[in-house]
């Protein structure tokens, strides 16, 4: 496995997502393969995959998780027909630049307003007056995502008249278009959760979602569900009508379908980049720095404790107490 990152493919030219069920999965070479019960043996190039949903009765042997996380493909165990999400394995990211950077913008109230602004322009499509206030920005949203849906029952003919999830309500209650919308946001989740998290930044650490591990991810999602999980799902119920193929597998189809034509592996790097001001990918092998107040860091290994109490001949260590 290459140990330079900068020999690994940039995550926008990576394949969205593979989806595995009822096989053997083990390393192969420099990547992996998968074994169906009939003995068929599938390579999977992992170097240039972002996600790797293994969905029920997948078997998984530990060089084969060591290969994908030597890779930095991120790792989802879901349920059938990444119905169910249960846990996650995280891409390899050793930069913490992002990570801080994405934290600053967080906690100072200001600039986190500023974020707000940018994303909500990037949805618009249209600069945001900065006079408008965040239940204003909301209804404009709430207008905006009524007209995708409404656009989408009118190209494909399904009835839609708004989104029923209630509370209370079970799986086998809601609508075959309810479904279809949260199997297809699931993928969309996992897929920009997968970005995030490559590219050295969290999650968690949301701007206008806020309270869960994943709020980043939903706040990124929403930037692009009105051009493609909102017309695969539409598309998915009405060929599921007119065929009665299996929603799920429908929804999958139609995903990758939209992820593709609608570059979304090379837009969410370019548009993490362009919310943070950040230049470019942090890809470089980082370095090993320490707090030094304030502002200040020292890099270990860089400075020595007699520059730090301004004696010439006191016994130096770098920043790991080891002797210099």
């Amino acid at each position: 496995m290459p140990k330079n990152l900068k020999q690994l493919p940039k995550i926008k030219e990576s394949i969205s997502f593979i989806y595995v069920e009822r096989c053997r999965i083990e390393q192969d070479a420099m990547a992996i393969a998968k074994w169906d019960k009939d003995g068929g043996k599938t390579s999977i190039p992992i170097a240039n995959i972002t996600c790797l949903l293994l969905g029920p009765g997948t078997v998984i042997t530990h060089a084969a998780i060591k290969a994908i996380a030597d890779c930095g493909c991120s790792v989802v165990w879901c349920g059938e027909g990444d119905t169910r999400f249960y846990a996650y394995g995280r891409g390899e990211t050793r930069n913490g630049k992002n990570l801080i950077l994405q934290a600053r913008l967080c906690m100072n109230q200001e600039l986190h307003m500023k974020v707000v602004y940018k994303m909500y322009t990037m949805r618009f499509g249209e600069k945001v007056t900065a006079g408008l206030n965040l239940n204003q920005l909301r209804g404009i949203e709430g207008v905006r995502m009524k007209k995708a849906y409404a656009l989408a029952a009118k190209q494909t003919g399904v009835a839609w008249k708004t989104r029923d999830l209630g509370k209370n309500k079970e799986w086998n209650e809601l609508s075959p278009l309810d479904k279809a919308l949260i199997h297809s946001n699931k993928l969309l989740y996992a897929i920009c959760s997968s970005v995030i998290v490559s590219m050295g930044f969290s999650t968690g650490l949301g701007f206008i979602h806020t309270g869960r591990s994943e709020s980043f991810a939903y706040d990124i999602a929403d930037l692009y569900k009105a051009e493609t999980t909102i017309p695969a799902s539409f598309e998915a119920v009405k060929i599921a009508e007119e065929t009665g193929e299996d929603i799920e597998v429908l929804v999958r189809k139609q995903c990758r379908k939209y992820f593709h034509t609608k570059k979304l592996m090379k837009r969410i790097p370019k548009d993490l980049l362009t919310l943070f001001d950040v230049d470019e990918d942090q890809t470089d092998e980082p370095d090993s720095e320490l707090w030094n107040g304030g502002e200040e860091t020292v890099k270990t290994g860089s400075w020595n404790l007699s520059k730090l109490l301004d004696k010439d001949n006191a016994d130096g260590c770098n920043g790991d107490g080891e002797s210099k």
